[in-house]
């Protein structure tokens, strides 16, 4: 698998987890383009674009999932 279709994939499931912590479009949409402090003022799409930014991004949708503050 090349690297785009890797990223693809990625910023794909981490949308997919995103609509699942909070339940709709906008509001996962919201998340995934602004800047979030545990992510040192990226976007999470942003911090994706990386192997190592879309962990981060999954752990902190993780986070919401247990019903945490993300």
């Amino acid at each position: 698998m090349n690297t785009a279709t890797k990223t693809i994939n990625r910023l794909s499931n981490l949308h997919a987890l995103a609509l699942e912590v909070f339940g709709e479009e906008e509001a996962a949409s919201k998340f995934l383009l602004h800047a979030h402090p545990s992510l040192n003022g990226q976007s999470p799409f942003q911090a994706a674009l990386t192997e190592n930014g879309g962990k981060l991004v999954e752990k902190i949708l993780h986070k919401g999932l247990q019903g945490l503050p993300l």
